[in-house]
């Protein structure tokens, strides 16, 4: 079901343009445009997303936040029963999956 590539990693910050700078400036990654909400950057294939840290803590699946998104083999219909079937708990949103690792960080599965 899940391929071993990474599709993005997405970090929460203070200051979105602060750490964007770091990531470009410091380790060389590349600006990309378009990609939708946050700052985008690009390191190899990957993508790293860096958002505003959202003040709702509590929100169980927090969409630009911190998390790890992995690319998927099948569709989300059927991603999203595999893991329903095997009782781990899951949110479908659109097209994507989200679940939390035993640590309750959020890892997003990518179609």
């Amino acid at each position: 079901m899940v391929s071993p590539r990474i599709d993005h990693l997405g970090l929460s910050a203070r200051d979105p343009q602060a750490t964007a700078a770091f990531y470009r400036d410091v380790l060389g990654m590349t600006p990309v445009d378009g990609e939708g909400p946050g700052i985008h950057l690009r390191f190899g294939e990957a993508v790293l997303v860096i958002a505003d840290r959202d003040p709702d803590e509590a929100a169980p699946v927090r969409a630009h936040g911190d998390h790890l998104a992995l690319r998927v083999t099948g569709t989300a219909d059927g991603v999203h029963a595999a893991l329903a079937a095997a009782g781990i708990p899951c949110q479908r949103v659109r097209d994507r999956i989200y679940l939390r690792d035993p640590d309750g960080f959020v890892v997003e599965l990518v179609g």
